[in-house]
């Protein structure tokens, strides 16, 4: 469907047409403009997710000025999910009856890492004390303890790429 006024998010799909006629459903159109901020302003490079029906209709990323707006898309009701790295996820509901704005705030957040390093050689596995634990592009880095045990606080909703080290092991 290609109009001003009315679309489909998704492709309707006709198999075995067996009549002159086949109705396509279609919606009026409208648009959605998320604006994410936090406790400091406006939030540039968010994740915005709008979806219906466990299907993601649209995925955009917020620009420097904190805002993303959808192409044209079905009015009706959406999920919207907005995340970004050491920020937790946002999950909320946006109605599109038209051209709609929402404001959505995110708030940083941190959680405790802990690990335990032990070796598995030995039947009871061993902890191992004074091995280094890094983490790649951070600087931070972790010594363990006699009980193989090591922690810290890390940004929420991050990937890392954890590294352990010690003399005499691979």
């Amino acid at each position: 469907i290609q109009d001003d006024t009315y679309m489909r998010n998704f492709p309707f799909v006709v198999e075995n047409v067996t009549e002159e006629t086949v109705e396509v459903p279609v919606s009026r159109s409208g648009t959605a403009t998320v604006t994410v901020v936090d406790s400091g302003g406006r939030v540039s490079n968010a994740k915005v997710w709008l979806y219906r029906d466990g299907r993601y209709v649209d995925t955009k990323q917020t620009g420097q000025n904190g805002q993303s707006t959808t192409g044209p898309i079905e009015r009706g009701g959406y999920g919207l999910q907005v995340l970004k790295n050491g920020y937790y996820t946002n999950e909320t509901d946006i109605s599109v009856g038209g051209d709609v704005n929402k404001t959505v705030r995110l708030r940083r957040g941190s959680v405790e890492a802990a690990f335990t390093v032990t070796d598995d050689h030995f039947d009871d596995p061993r902890p191992l004390e004074n091995a280094t634990i890094s983490f790649q592009g951070r600087a931070t880095t972790l010594s363990t303890l006699p009980d193989g045990g090591a922690s810290t606080t890390l940004p929420v909703n991050q990937e890392y790429t954890v590294t352990i080290t010690k003399d005499g092991y691979e």
